[in-house]
């Protein structure tokens, strides 16, 4: 079936381990992606457990611009419309895999 996509073993032998290598390159990135608004979350925390009644005023200055910097959580975006993380990965690629399944059903046909 796969050779029907590819219509050749030369063009699977070259096109296989590429679309591999380019899937595993998209969920490394969005597993970063997802770990940095993992780990913006626990900086929140973290600032929020600073003891800042015990510090000079300059340094609670300081405390006050980090809390309200943290109050949002750092998501990365593209193109600022949709949040890029593991979950929007997996449905990218179960909608891709949907429609190579589709193109080689209609393809056997």
């Amino acid at each position: 079936m796969l050779i029907l996509l590819f219509q050749s073993i030369e063009n699977m032998t070259r096109y296989v381990p590429l679309t591999i290598m380019l899937v595993l390159e998209l969920v490394q990135t969005s597993a970063i992606f997802e770990l940095i608004g993992t780990m913006s979350e626990k900086l929140k925390d973290a600032v929020y457990g600073v003891p800042w009644e015990h510090m000079d005023i300059k340094t609670r200055r300081t405390v006050t611009i980090f809390l309200i910097n943290v109050q949002e959580p750092i998501y990365v975006q593209a193109l600022g419309l949709a949040q890029i993380g593991l979950a929007q990965m997996a449905a990218l690629e179960l909608n891709v895999y949907k429609s190579v399944e589709t193109h080689i059903v209609f393809r056997w046909n």
